[in-house]
């Protein structure tokens, strides 16, 4: 049993932080923020990135519905 919470935190571990990582240089390729836009943008970064089992699902939802309505017919 212990094994497997041992390699279910590593594996939280491992999405949070390929998750933090792209998000952050996403972040600091927008040079457009403002000081209390970059606060806000860090903050969502480190919710976005603990919660990433609860943000993921849901970020994919939008993503289908979205192009599904770009598609024809």
């Amino acid at each position: 049993m212990k094994f497997i919470l041992f390699f279910a935190i590593i594996y939280y571990l491992l999405i949070a932080r390929s998750f933090f990582t792209t998000w952050l240089a996403v972040f600091q390729q927008d040079t457009q923020l403002t000081s209390q836009e970059k606060f806000l943008a860090i903050v969502i970064l480190f919710l976005s990135t603990v919660l990433w089992p609860v943000v993921l699902p849901i970020a994919y939802l939008e993503l289908l519905r979205k192009n599904s309505k770009m598609l024809p017919g």
